[in-house]
C-alpha cells in the first residue's frame, strides 16, 4: 500500500473511530435525558460537532504517537544489527589475519628447524617440541569462542620461546 491509501485509510480510521466516540456520546445523552427530562439541552448539534472534532484529532495524536514509538523500535533494532555486523566483519577480519599469519610463522619454523639440524641438533628438537605444543595450544584456543587471559599469555610464551629458539642472541 503507498503513502496515499496509508493516509486515506487513517483518515477513514479516523472518521469512523469519532463517529463511534459520537454514538457512544448520543447513547450517554439519552440516559441522561431519561434521568433528567426537565433539563434542556440546549446547542447540542455543536457540541457533537466539536465532540467530533477532538475525537478525531485524538485518534490521530495516538497514531502519531504509535507511529514515532515504532520507528524509534525499528531504529534500535536497526543500530543493534549494524553493530553485530561490525562485530561479525572484525571477526571474520581477524580470522582472515590469523589464517595469512599461522601459515608463515610455520613455514619459517620449519626452515629454522631444518638449518638448526646441522648446527644445533639440540636446539632443533627443542624447537619441534615447543612448535607442537604451541600448535597444540592454537588448536584448543581456536575452539573457544572466548579465550581466557592466562590462556593467551601462555599462548603468547609459547612463540616467544619458539622465536628465542629461532633468532638465539639477536
Amino acid at each position: 500500500a503507498g503513502p496515499s491509501a496509508v493516509g486515506a485509510a487513517t483518515v477513514v480510521s479516523a472518521l469512523c473511530g469519532g463517529l463511534l466516540w459520537l454514538a457512544l456520546a448520543q447513547g450517554w445523552r439519552a440516559v441522561l435525558r431519561q434521568l433528567t427530562p426537565a433539563q434542556p439541552f440546549a446547542g447540542v448539534e455543536a457540541q457533537q460537532l466539536l465532540l467530533l472534532g477532538v475525537a478525531v484529532v485524538l485518534y490521530l495524536l495516538a497514531l502519531a504517537v504509535y507511529h514515532v514509538a515504532a520507528a524509534s523500535d525499528t531504529a534500535r533494532e536497526a543500530e543493534a544489527q549494524r553493530l553485530e555486523f561490525q562485530v561479525l566483519t572484525r571477526d571474520a577480519e581477524l580470522r582472515a589475519l590469523r589464517a595469512q599469519l599461522n601459515p608463515h610463522f610455520l613455514y619459517n619454523s620449519l626452515n629454522s628447524i631444518s638449518a638448526l639440524t646441522t648446527a644445533d641438533p639440540a636446539g632443533a628438537r627443542r624447537m619441534c617440541v615447543l612448535l607442537g605444543d604451541f600448535l597444540r595450544s592454537t588448536l584448543k584456543v581456536s575452539a573457544l569462542d572466548r579465550v581466557p587471559l592466562s590462556q593467551e599469555l601462555a599462548l603468547i610464551d609459547a612463540f616467544l620461546a619458539i622465536e628465542q629458539v629461532r633468532f638465539g642472541s639477536r
